[in-house]
């Protein structure tokens, strides 16, 4: 019984935090996180609302889930992109541990990819299990 308690302690302090980041041909961009989610649940919660803003023939940039998150406070995430729509060159970001290194990070992807005077479309935080009042996030739009 002792094992059986200190097994359900354990347990319970640890979660799976998921996150995914999608974009469609169409310059739709969604991006969806949060405790509790796998990667594959992110994934398909990022698809989702990118099809609901229109997005066509969707692809998964990134996707990952953390087995134990137990003391993760904040992961940041971005998106960059150079140009509009269809034709915008994509960079991203996210999991890092601060806002200018995930803007630093996702504008260098951009430019390796070609992308001139890349810039910032969307920046998030996502936040650990260590927080209480977490629920999935999300973040929409047009590239």
């Amino acid at each position: 019984m002792r094992w059986f308690l200190l097994s359900a302690v354990i347990l319970a302090g640890q979660a799976t935090a998921g996150s995914a980041i999608v974009v469609a041909s169409n310059g739709v961009y969604a991006s969806a996180w949060g405790p509790l989610l796998s990667a594959e649940g992110a994934a398909a919660k990022a698809t989702e609302l990118c099809q609901k803003k229109g997005g066509i023939d969707i692809k998964v940039l990134a996707s990952a889930a953390n087995g134990s998150v137990v003391g993760l406070s904040r992961g940041f995430g971005s998106i960059a992109a150079s140009g509009h729509g269809q034709s915008a060159i994509v960079g991203f970001s996210f999991r890092l541990s601060s806002g200018p290194e995930a803007n630093a990070a996702a504008l260098a992807m951009c430019r390796a990819k070609g992308g001139a005077n890349p810039r910032i479309v969307v920046a998030w935080v996502e936040r650990g299990s260590g927080w209480q009042d977490e629920t999935p996030g999300t973040r929409a739009g047009k590239l």
